[in-house]
């Protein structure tokens, strides 16, 4: 008996598997959202930093991608860490990261759309976006964010929003709720001697840098 029409059925699903992993991965979120583009974890680790990311806290990333920064949350600063991420195979990765390293009662992912996501028990909230993302997402952030939440921004300032810590080289803003107005500007006459530099803000349709 001839193995080829076996060989020729075994290619085909595995064909029709590794597009289906690839749809999952990179097609649906790059439709549905933004494409999955990973963060340096040095510059992770800033960002939770400017935050004063506390023991216990609630770390709410929207757009959580394979889990970094909600798992570097958990193991260096001993926090909770909660993923919405649109792409359902990314998802189970984060939360297969986290069984892994012991940490399935502090980090969970689930599959969603973060512009509906839950905020309210927020402590932190964690977003990697383009510009235009992070102004739509801002329209209603200070009320779904419960006073004193910290929003992190990262590669995009939210405009008429006065950060509390800011690094322009890193492109790391961090608002507290609710937002003082006032933009980058104000923030930058306040803590630059000399007035503020030239500030180069990532155009709205480009994909923000790692």
């Amino acid at each position: 008996m001839s193995w080829i029409p076996f060989l020729r059925i075994f290619w085909l699903f595995l064909s029709l598997g590794f597009l289906l992993w690839v749809s999952f991965w990179l097609v649906v979120p790059a439709l549905t959202g933004l494409p999955w583009v990973p963060s340096r974890l040095e510059r992770v680790e800033k960002a939770l930093r400017m935050a004063d990311l506390q023991r216990d806290e609630l770390l709410v990333d929207l757009g959580s991608g394979d889990g970094r920064v909600l798992l570097l949350a958990a193991r260096v600063f001993g926090a909770r860490g909660r993923g919405v991420e649109i792409s359902p195979l990314l998802a189970a990765w984060t939360n297969w990261q986290a069984r892994r390293r012991g940490l399935t009662g502090r980090v969970h992912a689930s599959t969603g759309n973060f512009y509906h996501a839950d905020l309210q028990d927020a402590d932190v909230v964690y977003l990697y976006a383009t510009a235009r993302q992070v102004q739509r997402l801002a329209a209603d952030l200070p009320q779904r964010l419960s006073a004193g939440t910290r929003l992190v921004c990262v590669s995009a300032p939210v405009e008429g929003w006065k950060p509390i810590a800011a690094d322009t080289h890193a492109l790391i803003f961090v608002y507290a709720m609710p937002p003082q107005p006032g933009g980058l500007e104000a923030w930058l006459l306040d803590n630059v001697p000399g007035g503020p530099p030239a500030v180069c803000e990532l155009p709205a349709s480009e994909e923000p840098p790692a």
